[in-house]
């Protein structure tokens, strides 16, 4: 069997990606993508050759696919069928996700990469096949494997993977990498960096807390100011609320803590927000994975006057208790920018360096009819505008 190793193009220029993932689009269809899903450690005691699926899928095309459970041999080992064994195509790609060891601040994202691969194997007809970690071992064997079993694209989300991914970038340098918004990986022909604009996700929070504001004030409770990217949701949000309500006062409140310390003190997070409320804020943007969470449910627990908005990732299901408050999410648009790093690499031409994905609200979800038609119209509208760039997240205006 050939499998497909792609040549690297160290400044391939990126496209942009679609705005909005459509449920309905004409490309999907149906193919013999699979996903499998390993919470072991996998080691390398697998004959050698690409990896994944073989059975046909019949889920609904515009259904994301199903996912299962891979299953371990006698001695413990993940067992995986070949790769495309009954074809010989060359532009048959093997690709697979690393994951594990997620934290409040990017289980959303390494969910999303997951579903990413598992849709896009299904539009593509392409196999692929997901590994989960408990730690930086674990996470180092499952790439060793699938670089063993010959897969042409390994994705490695999760921040806690930066360390573990740029050693296999260096050492395997004729597969494919894509990290996924991850800070402090060096660039490397055989890497592709899907990031996402802080400033742009400040501004869009901020420009719906602009429109949603009775009170004229508004509150970020935010992690550390040591961290480059938490100063730009400050401004972004600035510039936001600035965008659609100039006479709203801001305030922020960046964590004290070291940088590690910030992102895990809900209990700062809920008094931080306790404060904002209690000086008049009607509106809190809560960032900073867990400490994040703690101002989300303290927003949700007050007299119910107050939204909140969360960043990421959709919170709604993930931070339950702050429903009461959760008007909406900023979100990362994840399977999008993988959708459009994955067609790359398929077409022989990955991204090498930095790939900007975009941004976006989630649903509204029940708190749908607490927000007039009007703002949510006016929100998307300003959504679409800066995707188009007709805007900018470093200026009010």
């Amino acid at each position: 069997m050939n499998c497909r190793h792609t040549t690297f193009v160290s400044d391939a220029t990126p496209t942009q990606p679609s705005p909005v993932r459509s449920p309905d689009r004409a490309r999907r269809r149906r193919s013999r993508g699979r996903w499998l899903i390993a919470a072991a450690i996998a080691v390398g005691l697998l004959a050698s050759g690409c990896t994944g699926g073989g059975d046909e899928d019949q889920s609904d095309p515009v259904d994301q696919p199903e996912l299962d459970e891979a299953e371990l041999n006698a001695d413990g080992v993940v067992v995986i069928d070949d790769c495309a064994a009954d074809t010989n195509d060359d532009d048959r790609l093997c690709v697979g996700v690393v994951s594990g060891m997620a934290t409040a601040a990017d289980i959303g994202i390494q969910d999303s990469a997951r579903d990413a691969v598992a849709q896009w194997g299904e539009d593509n007809e392409a196999t692929v096949v997901g590994l989960t970690a408990d730690s930086e071992d674990d996470l180092r064997a499952n790439i060793d494997l699938l670089v063993e079993r010959g897969y042409d694209v390994v994705v490695v989300p999760g921040k806690n993977s930066v360390s573990v991914l740029a050693d296999a970038v260096a050492e395997y340098t004729e597969t494919y990498f894509v990290g996924v918004d991850q800070l402090g990986l060096d660039e490397a022909d055989n890497l592709g960096s899907l990031s996402f604009s802080n400033h742009e996700i400040g501004f869009l929070a901020g420009a719906l807390a602009g429109l949603l504001t009775e009170s004229g004030d508004v509150a970020q409770v935010l992690g550390s100011a040591l961290v480059p990217p938490i100063s730009d949701l400050r401004d972004g949000f600035a510039n936001g609320v600035r965008y659609t309500n100039s006479r709203t006062d801001v305030d922020a409140f960046f964590h004290p803590g070291d940088p590690e310390a910030a992102f895990i003190d809900p209990a700062w997070g809920a008094a931080t927000a306790a404060q904002a409320l209690e000086a008049g804020a009607d509106v809190i943007f809560a960032t900073g994975g867990e400490t994040g969470h703690g101002a989300l449910v303290e927003t949700a627990s007050s007299d119910g006057t107050a939204f909140c908005i969360g960043v990421d990732f959709d919170k709604w299901d993930v931070v339950a208790d702050a429903q009461p408050c959760l008007v909406n999410s900023v979100v990362k648009l994840v399977e999008d920018g993988l959708e459009e790093m994955l067609d790359a690499a398929a077409d022989g031409e990955p991204v090498s360096g930095e790939f900007e994905g975009q941004v976006s609200y989630s649903d509204y979800h029940d708190r749908a009819e607490d927000v007039p038609s009007e703002i949510r119209d006016a929100a998307e509208g300003i959504a679409e505008q800066l995707r188009a760039g007709e805007i900018s997240a470093t200026s009010s205006r």
